[in-house]
């Protein structure tokens, strides 16, 4: 945000400098000393609100809608997904972090995610080893068996 409003607001700097230079007149001056004066009122805010523009609107269109810590924790939950489904629907913590770049605790707040929108269930072994079960990705091998929803 403040980027937006600082580049505004050298823009506008730049623009209403820009007037004032273009209704002085200036006539007694010479060239190079109208040129480098041009430059330091209006090129340099100018530069500057358009460089401070454009950084706005590049991280607004990578991170879109959402924060950079959504979009981060999108991609750990795709990520964690995609190897689930190598895994055959089923994965612990420990597989998580061995075949991932995320530390125990993204991987426990992913899966926690993914578990609250149901994506992924808990299950536990008798020996006590917390497992995330994918259903949907158990059920993959039946995709090329499914009819119509009428046909049922």
């Amino acid at each position: 945000m403040g980027k937006l409003v600082g580049g505004i607001a050298l823009t506008f700097v730049a623009a209403f400098m820009l007037i004032g230079f273009l209704a002085g007149g200036g006539a007694e001056t010479s060239v190079l000393v109208r040129i480098f004066t041009f430059g330091i009122a209006v090129g340099i805010p100018g530069a500057a609100g358009g460089a401070l523009l454009w950084q706005h609107a590049r991280r607004t269109r990578l991170t879109g809608p959402y924060g950079a810590d959504q979009l981060r924790s999108q991609t750990h939950q795709s990520e964690i997904v995609k190897l689930a489904q190598h895994r055959g629907g089923r994965l612990t913590t420990i597989e998580i972090v061995a075949d991932s770049a995320l530390s125990i605790d993204q991987a426990e707040a992913a899966m926690a995610q993914l578990v609250e929108r149901g994506l992924a269930e808990v299950e536990v072994t008798d020996a006590g080893l917390i497992v995330y079960v994918f259903r949907d990705l158990e059920q993959l091998q039946d995709k090329g068996k499914s009819r119509g929803v009428l046909d049922a």
